[in-house]
């Protein structure tokens, strides 16, 4: 019992799976083993969507985690940033995110970690121009 208990715990702390495989159509649904969602284009600031460079904006770096998964490899779920602010987080470690802004004040922004920020963002706001 006890090595299984120890093997189960080795294997959260090295659990790595990549950034997490999305869908982008009227939404983005973000497969995570530990912590999915999907972000409806009407709840995301569109013209806003940008990325955010965790090392030029500290006040964006996720320092606690409230809800979700998370160890030195991979981090999926709710977590305060630096600045105080709540986010859905889904990273492997990578300083460059994008940042899908709420549409409301009073929703949660999302920061992703895709394999080009850049055209991934710029595909999103081409896709949800106009909604």
């Amino acid at each position: 019992m006890g090595v299984l208990s120890v093997a189960l715990v080795v294997a959260a702390m090295l659990y790595s799976p990549g950034p997490p495989p999305l869908e982008l159509n009227a939404d983005v649904v973000i497969h995570s083993r530990f912590y999915g969602m999907t972000v409806p284009a009407a709840t995301v600031d569109v013209k806003n969507v940008r990325v955010v460079d965790l090392a030029a904006e500290p006040a964006w770096k996720p320092v606690t985690r409230t809800g979700g998964f998370g160890n030195p490899y991979y981090r999926a779920g709710t977590f305060r940033t630096a600045n105080g602010r709540t986010i859905n987080l889904f990273t492997t470690g990578t300083q460059r995110l994008v940042l899908l802004p709420p549409a409301r004040e009073s929703d949660t922004p999302v920061l992703l970690d895709v394999e080009k920020p850049d055209e991934f963002a710029a595909r999103l706001r081409e896709v949800w121009r106009g909604r």
